[in-house]
């Protein structure tokens, strides 16, 4: 739900505000993982367990302290060679012994599996609700009349905006110092970032009435400017040779320094009434692009990863849409249903071109409701 107020400071600045509300968000993740089979595992891990046995059986017959120390070294969970961890067979699907690997106990007889792994950091089920990020702006009609104004055939604003990082961000990691419990870093749903964007727009609109119907033509490009924000890192496994959270906020830091790629949006989009003040269908085209993000962390392997890497992942974003759009007005003073002014629309989006985001078809249903004074 949004909340959108605009105000006339004069005949050509206008005062904006939009205050978006999420009344419901939820997340349902499905993690999935694949191990390559180690060749050989499974008869290593059945030559050591016969030897230990055959040590285990000749120091119960005749003790030997050699033979106890070279036991200890490999056999014992605390040795400085133990070979325990993978005398399993796949630690991936039998279980990760260890407490060097398993985060959640001090017993080094006790196995992590790699489900546990994922539903711990990555849980399956998330929800939440609350303000989203609030944007603020100026905008100044630099030539013509605006389309309310019924007079003139053409207008061309200038703008600028500030999207502020308000909404529920993801929470700061806080250390377990020992066996890690679930805590809200994992356990909650982000509902923005934490990075304010800075915008500058340029738009307008041509508009004529032709036998009896409104045609309108309107378009914006809008250029977005990012600074360098300080964020809460996100903690995760993936890229890191432990599985103990606390060691990897360690070797990043609880929090880090984010420069995200500027941005550059262009839209146009023409209008026709079907039948005039009630139903009318729009239809058009957008572009994005967005520049690739700078991480700044205690670990500048991670913040190379974060940014770009080799499998197909890139914070450096081109997306172009095709959508179409059917309204109905319930907005003339003279003719509208009931006191209140509204509109309901529905329409579509295609992609036509993606890379490095999700932009699938979507489609969508709304009710726009309108207060106004004088």
């Amino acid at each position: 739900m949004d909340f959108k107020i605009e105000y006339g400071l004069s005949n050509r600045l206008t005062f904006e505000m939009n205050i978006p509300y999420f009344s419901y968000v939820s997340q349902n993740r499905v993690s999935t993982w694949t191990s390559i089979e180690i060749e050989g595992l499974d008869a290593f891990g059945e030559y050591h367990q016969g030897v230990m046995a055959a040590m285990d059986s000749a120091l119960a017959n005749n003790y030997d302290i050699n033979l106890q120390l070279i036991r200890n070294r490999f056999y014992d969970w605390g040795g400085s060679n133990s070979l325990r961890w993978a005398m399993g067979g796949d630690p991936f699907v039998n279980g990760i012994y260890g407490t060097e690997f398993n985060p959640f106990t001090n017993n080094d007889t006790s196995a992590v599996t790699m489900n546990d792994l994922l539903n711990y950091y990555y849980p399956s089920n998330l929800q939440t609700s609350g303000l989203g990020d609030v944007e603020l702006g100026l905008k100044f009609l630099l030539l013509g009349n605006p389309a309310w104004s019924e007079s003139g055939n053409y207008s061309l604003y200038t703008g600028l905006s500030v999207l502020l990082g308000s909404a529920d961000r993801l929470h700061t990691y806080s250390y377990s110092n020992g066996i890690p419990v679930a805590q809200s870093h994992f356990t909650t749903l982000p509902l923005g970032n934490g990075v304010s964007r800075y915008n500058i727009s340029l738009f307008g609109e041509l508009y004529k009435t032709i036998l009896h119907r409104y045609v309108n033509i309107n378009w914006l490009i809008r250029s977005g400017f990012y600074n360098q924000t300080r964020v809460n890192s996100p903690i995760s496994f993936v890229n890191f040779n432990t599985f103990n959270p606390d060691s990897i906020a360690a070797s990043i830091g609880l929090k880090h320094t984010i420069k995200k790629g500027n941005e550059l949006f262009a839209m146009a989009k023409g209008k026709l009434e079907l039948i005039p003040d009630w139903v009318s269908v729009s239809g058009g085209a957008s572009i994005y692009l967005k520049g690739r993000d700078t991480f700044y962390s205690n670990d500048p392997i991670w913040d190379k990863w974060m940014s770009y890497r080799k499998d197909n992942y890139d914070t450096r974003i081109r997306s172009i849409k095709q959508f179409a759009e059917i309204t109905f007005h319930n907005v003339n003073p003279l003719k509208r249903i009931g006191p209140i002014p509204f509109e309901i629309r529905g329409g579509y989006s295609v992609p036509l071109l993606s890379r490095n985001t999700f932009s699938e078809f979507s489609a969508w249903f709304q009710l726009v409701v309108y207060a106004q004074e004088w």
